[in-house]
């Protein structure tokens, strides 16, 4: 079961880069009968390691400024337990070589759910803590996407997991071979080419080469 994230639709920074080259690689796989291989796609999770609750609490028992990147952002959230069972859940229902998405509602500003934190701790937002907006970093997006526009989601049997279909369907050999040249150049320690191989199979978007190195 791979776990994927929203970040893998049209990707604009390498860890969603990779993140799609992962889901081509176990969509490929398919063809194999054993083992099943699948994956799933959901957004941040509530308090997991990378998440942006954990950092706002650090700063709000400081009383340092809660740092968000733009007031219009948003993400879609889950919490532990939820994306816990619906990644079981997915992986008893598999095919092989699914990609399902969990549903996850509507996305929630970030700069929203700063304002709920700074006054679940009975505090004032712009007295005793108040919120900097610190700007989008290279490689982030305004607002994340569960699937493409070439992607087709269709109901399964559990009402909060969607199938997404796809006409990307890899050869096998020529991604495993193409995963073999970007662990050759990660040997390698070549930093630009490896960016060049994930951007090409991915597809992932960025504007300059800048961007990719500090992503």
């Amino acid at each position: 079961m791979l776990v994927s994230t929203d970040k893998a639709v049209n990707p604009s920074s390498v860890m969603g880069g990779t993140k799609r080259v992962c889901e081509l690689l176990v969509t490929a796989q398919s063809r194999n009968s054993s083992p099943y291989y699948t994956a799933v796609r959901f957004g941040n999770v509530l308090g997991s390691r990378g998440s942006v609750m954990p950092t706002f609490w650090k700063q709000i028992e400081r009383g340092a400024p809660v740092t968000v990147t733009h007031p219009d952002m948003t993400r879609y959230f889950i919490g532990l337990s939820e994306a816990v069972s619906l990644v079981i859940q997915a992986a008893c229902m598999t095919q092989a070589g699914d990609l399902f998405v969990l549903k996850m509602g509507e996305q929630i500003r970030i700069a929203d759910l700063a304002h709920r934190m700074i006054r679940t701790k009975g505090l004032r937002v712009g007295k005793e803590v108040g919120i900097e907006y610190v700007g989008v970093r290279p490689g982030e997006k305004l607002h994340e996407e569960l699937w493409s526009e070439e992607e087709v989601v269709q109901p399964t049997a559990h009402s909060q997991i969607l199938r997404v279909c796809s006409n990307a369907h890899p050869d096998a050999s020529w991604i495993e071979a193409e995963i073999d040249e970007l662990i050759r150049l990660a040997a390698e320690k070549h930093k630009e080419p490896i960016l060049r191989k994930v951007v090409e199979l991915s597809g992932l978007k960025s504007t300059y080469k800048e961007e990719l190195v500090d992503s």
